[in-house]
């Protein structure tokens, strides 16, 4: 199993490599008669699944873990910039420069923040307050999913839709 390990290493995980293939295949084509010899091997191919996935796991909570002290790091810095944006507006400073940075207040670039207010105002043509035009009004057909899901399993046959068949998984317990 330790061959298959660093094979895995060496191609990145790609167990469709021939290179991979090959050793898996022969690992158990040589057990393939003698019943104990070869449930030894499928137990250690076993745990060697289980050991990939606890590094797996391990690496999550590691990510996680870093997400977490990322996140609280972002948080202080935007926290120390505003006081910094705040201390300036109330000293009426503009623009400061420094030894090692530039500072101006400047307009935020990118599309303009867009306010609505429907107050007053209808999107359907019946509703109350005065209509929206429908060119402002984007009509979106949309597929009911779910409808057709249960229409479908309720054994209703439509053209443009079917189930597929479940597909099989090994089970590992």
């Amino acid at each position: 199993m330790i061959a298959i390990r660093g094979l895995l290493e060496e191609f990145d995980g790609d167990v469709s490599d021939s290179g991979v293939e090959e050793l898996i295949d022969k690992l158990f084509d040589a057990e393939k008669e003698n019943q104990e010899a070869f449930n030894k091997k499928v137990d250690s191919y076993l745990y060697l699944i289980k050991d990939l996935r606890g590094d797996a796991e391990k690496a999550k909570k590691e990510s996680d873990r870093l997400a977490a002290r990322a996140k609280r790091a972002n948080s202080h810095a935007d926290s120390l910039e505003s006081r910094l944006e705040y201390v300036f507006r109330r000293l009426g400073i503009t623009e400061r420069k420094t030894n090692y940075h530039t500072l101006k207040f400047g307009k935020v670039g990118g599309k303009q923040k867009l306010a609505i207010d429907l107050t007053g105002w209808s999107l359907d043509p019946d509703g109350e307050g005065q209509p929206i035009p429908d060119y402002y009004i984007d009509h979106k057909a949309e597929l009911s999913v779910e409808r057709i899901r249960e229409d479908l399993e309720n054994g209703t046959t439509l053209p443009f839709a079917h189930l597929e068949e479940r597909k099989e998984k090994l089970k590992i317990k």
